[in-house]
């Protein structure tokens, strides 16, 4: 069985190369099945004698644990070793060989308060600035005309209606031209959510990293579309996109891809917006979600991940827009642009 590292690169990753004393590495390690009783002892055993056997001060000092189990993930944090990803890599390959197949693993940093709790996940250094909000793209006359429009006395009503338009077509410029800025990857409002399980319990997301994808702008929002006509091409970009998306998410949890007429992994929808034919298509939120011990995770990396394989592979423009509500709800385009007079 393959593993699904989340980053592509694991412990490889230059975030990990040395962790600051102020930031604190995770690694969650799922399995393939559940650990059996029996299993549950020798896990306990594994980890206790990495713990003992290795030579933190090589790995750069004496280390804070925190471990947890929920008898599918084991969730490892340190704090204060500077090479931590040395001993979790070789606690990885440990339980692999000697406790069952390892179907994925997390890996993330996370920044660390005073009082040692954990905090935001750091970025991916590489990737590139994007906006923190909409109106950071817009252009210094649609600055200008907003804030008349706003300081006018004018009602609320159409000054949110001007806004709302202004900023998309500023978003949607920014996603497809070089030269601009980079459009907002997550909800500028914020991302994190809070989970409650049928048990009554509340936990809180883990948010980590976010894939590094030279090339590709990810823009978190969607513009107004409309219909167009399928076309065989719709049949042949469904194939493609769950075929990467199955790459891309751990063997055996690829959530299904819907279409409007709620059919699973059916032909994507066929939209057009600004004269540029596209792909449109949802996924359940619930099939998302990965619960981890004491906390949650939407599989967003896999997703995007997956998507830019899609974008790649099937020629599309290097350009992903997606949404994150009741359902996730993603925009695929095409490199070129097709005026509506000329058919679908």
């Amino acid at each position: 069985m393959r593993i699904a590292w989340l980053p592509a690169e694991g412990f490889d990753h230059p975030l990990f190369a040395t962790v600051p004393e102020t930031c604190a590495m995770s690694c969650v390690i799922g399995f393939a099945a559940p650990v059996q009783a029996e299993g549950v002892e020798a896990l306990q055993a594994i980890v206790d004698g990495w713990s003992k056997s290795t030579d933190w001060r090589a790995a750069g000092g004496e280390p804070g644990f925190a471990i947890e189990f929920d008898g599918a993930f084991l969730s490892v944090g340190l704090l204060g070793v500077p090479g931590a990803a040395r001993p979790l890599h070789a606690l990885v390959a440990r339980l692999g060989e000697a406790i069952g197949p390892v179907r994925e693993v997390a890996l993330g940093l996370s920044e660390v308060d005073q009082d040692g709790h954990p905090g935001a996940f750091v970025e991916d250094t590489r990737l590139a600035p994007c906006a923190e909000g909409y109106r950071e793209l817009l252009d210094a006359n649609e600055r200008i005309c907003l804030d008349t429009r706003e300081e006018s006395g004018e009602a609320e009503a159409e000054i949110d209606a001007y806004r709302s338009d202004l900023l998309m077509q500023a978003y949607w410029r920014s996603s497809f031209d070089a030269a601009q800025p980079f459009p907002p990857r997550t909800d500028p409002r914020g991302m994190f959510s809070v989970v409650k399980y049928d048990d009554g319990s509340l936990v809180t997301e883990r948010r980590c990293l976010l894939p590094y994808l030279p090339g590709v702008r990810i823009g978190y929002g969607l513009v107004e579309v409309e219909d167009r006509p399928v076309e065989q091409r719709h049949h042949e970009a469904s194939r493609v996109v769950q075929a990467c998306l199955e790459r891309s998410f751990p063997e055996g949890t690829r959530p299904p891809v819907f279409n409007k007429q709620a059919d699973a992994d059916g032909p994507l929808d066929p939209i057009r917006a600004h004269d540029r034919p596209g792909f449109a298509f949802a996924l359940r939120r619930e099939d998302m979600l990965v619960r981890y011990p004491g906390t949650f995770r939407y599989r967003e990396y896999e997703l995007l991940a997956g998507l830019a394989a899609a974008v790649a592979e099937f020629g599309l423009a290097p350009v992903i827009h997606w949404d994150r509500a009741s359902v996730y709800i993603v925009n695929l385009w095409e490199a070129s642009v097709r005026p509506c007079s000329s058919g679908a």
